[in-house]
């Protein structure tokens, strides 16, 4: 009986050393010298980078082009919140006027209006470069579109009614806005600053005419 006694104490003496000596090492295994972290061998390659990096980005004065694509990041990521289940807008319009019309379709995308957006002086819906670049331009043809001097385009609301307006590139692509018939569909459609716009932009099937769809929400 006392064998088994004196081979328990062993036993448990062994695993408390070994977990004193474990918190030991874990200690030791990642040192701040001089605001530089140091990891031995006990520390895997990716954590050591993932550490170094984030040690890194905690003293960065961040430069304005930077900081200003992480704000769109983060107002983005809003949006998708805002929007509640999975974030996700609808891939297509869901405009049933236009079932069997629609071609190639681009990634929808949200504007919210500015008060610039509904003066019935301005006459035009400004877009973000940016969605312009990364989802319109793909899906024009540029040799026959002139988006410089303007296109034609029909743009339709959420139940289907086409308005005529024209696509257009301001200040050497700076900015790029809708024009015409814009005045027409805030009017119709009692917009005002702060409403949201959803916008896809499609080739219509039949006629391969450059088209938008506008739905928007408060």
């Amino acid at each position: 009986m006392e064998d088994e006694e004196r081979v328990k104490f062993v036993k448990e003496s062994k695993r408390k050393r070994k977990s004193i000596m474990g918190s030991a090492e874990t200690s030791e295994a990642s040192k701040i010298i001089n605001g530089s972290i140091v990891l031995d061998k006990f520390m895997d390659a990716e954590v050591q980078q993932a550490a170094s990096t984030l040690l890194a980005m905690s003293k960065e004065v961040l430069d304005p082009k930077t900081a200003n694509g992480l704000r769109k990041r983060v107002m983005k990521t809003k949006l998708k919140l805002d929007r509640g289940i999975g974030g996700k807008l609808p891939r297509l319009p869901p405009v049933a006027r236009l079932n069997g019309v629609i071609g190639t379709c681009s990634e929808p995308f949200e504007k919210q209006l500015t008060g610039s957006d509904v003066s019935e002086c301005q006459c035009r819906l400004t877009l973000s470069k940016e969605e312009v670049l990364d989802s319109i331009l793909p899906l024009l043809n540029e040799q026959d579109e002139n988006i410089d001097s303007g296109i034609p385009v029909t743009v339709y609301d959420s139940s289907g009614k086409d308005y005529r307006m024209a696509f257009q590139s301001w200040s050497k692509r700076k900015l790029y806005v809708l024009k015409s018939g814009w005045t027409k569909f805030c009017q119709d459609h009692k917009l005002r600053a702060l409403d949201w716009v959803t916008i896809w932009m499609f080739r219509h099937m039949h006629t391969r005419s450059p088209c938008f769809v506008l739905s928007f929400r408060r």
